[in-house]
């Protein structure tokens, strides 16, 4: 690559993604009413204050047990198995949360769940009475509503309809909800960053003239049609002396999925960089994933 800004746009790349603000990926959740609600067991009742625990009488206070909290659908698998619990929770801010967690995550004191709702920003009360309690609401939760549940990103076939799944949207034509399930907490890396003429405009534009940034960009747009089309994945090696543009290249094609931080590797000073572009790789299929290979400089 050259260092030319006119043939490349790499300064203009780079500004379009750095003015770029990033917002949630739309997606079908739930609301929650701030009515109050019971359980079925009738033991438990969740209003917009928070989760309770019902006093044995009336001379006794209701148990706060976390702030608001609630059950969205039961979940499993389309081989009836991996029943899971898809629950929705508003944080300290005020936004609102989902995701399914597996029922085996349910067993004992409930500590990792309980990390993961945490770390989502819901209000746990301390102590063992309020442990306890929440764990038998937990062993407690049923409803009528259903959805699939899935162990990983991308593509997948359930009922004879094809869905792609992200960690926090659905993109297909089944009628029932499939959402992302797993015992360890997912980074989702995947994130809307302005509009397709936005990036258009900031991105795609400053690609016209250079293979490399083209090529790059293209295998972003291609991962998730690789298993519609029954194609195999591959990678791709940008290669080349310290700044060239290589990273500049894995920034182009992460854009296309939000390219957030994470999802870009960054070069360390001093050192020749071979980044890599692969797709459709276990356990995110139909993904582009950006990868660096590193060796010391001579």
């Amino acid at each position: 690559m050259t260092k030319t800004k006119g043939q490349n746009g790499r300064d203009d790349v780079r500004a379009g993604l750095t003015s770029a603000k990033v917002v949630s990926l739309p997606g079908a959740k739930s609301k929650a009413s701030g009515k109050r609600t019971e359980s079925q067991c009738g033991r438990f009742f969740c209003d917009a204050h928070g989760l309770f625990r019902k006093a044995s009488d009336n001379s006794k206070t209701d148990m706060k047990l976390s702030g608001p909290v609630w059950i969205v659908a039961e979940t499993r698998g389309a081989d009836g198995k991996g029943w899971g619990i898809l629950l929705g929770w508003t944080d300290r801010d005020g936004q609102q949360h989902e995701q399914a967690f597996p029922r085996a995550m349910f067993a004992g004191d409930c500590a990792e769940l309980r990390s993961q709702l945490a770390d989502g920003g819901l209000t746990l009360q301390a102590g063992s009475p309020a442990k306890a309690a929440f764990a038998d609401w937990l062993a407690s939760i049923a409803t009528e509503e259903r959805a699939f549940s899935v162990n990983r990103i991308g593509w997948h076939t359930l009922n004879g309809g094809k869905v792609y799944v992200l960690p926090d949207a659905t993109y297909g034509n089944l009628k029932e909800r499939v959402v992302l399930q797993t015992s360890e907490q997912e980074t989702n890396l995947f994130c809307v960053s302005g509009s397709a003429e936005d990036w258009k405009s900031n991105i795609g534009q400053c690609c016209k003239g250079n293979s490399r940034l083209i090529l790059a960009a293209s295998t972003g747009f291609a991962a998730p049609l690789l298993d519609v089309l029954g194609l195999e994945g591959g990678g791709i090696s940008f290669v080349g002396a310290s700044r060239a543009g290589k990273s500049t290249a894995l920034v182009v094609a992460s854009s296309v999925c939000g390219g957030t931080p994470e999802a870009v590797p960054r070069a360390m000073p001093g050192h020749g960089v071979l980044p890599l572009t692969v797709w459709k790789a276990w356990p995110w299929q139909a993904v582009t994933l950006c990868c660096l290979w590193m060796k010391s400089a001579s």
